[in-house]
């Protein structure tokens, strides 16, 4: 699950830092800090919803069907 949240975040940060490029005056600096930001907060935000998901998972009661 990380190694795909990371290389979504990169591709979204090139993506990113491209558009920012072309369609604003913004330059060099901001289109590094676009590819920055996208490419390590999205991965970093997946990966923190999928934790918190992940515990409220293990709360869910258990089927005993082992024992029968």
């Amino acid at each position: 699950m990380m190694i795909v949240a990371f290389l979504g975040g990169g591709i979204a940060g090139i993506i990113g830092a491209a558009c920012t490029l072309l369609f604003t005056d913004l330059g060099w600096g901001m289109a590094l800090l676009a590819y920055f930001a996208v490419g390590y907060g999205l991965p970093l935000a997946v990966l923190a919803a999928n934790s918190v998901t992940r515990s409220q998972d293990s709360d869910l009661p258990t089927p005993d069907m082992a024992h029968r």
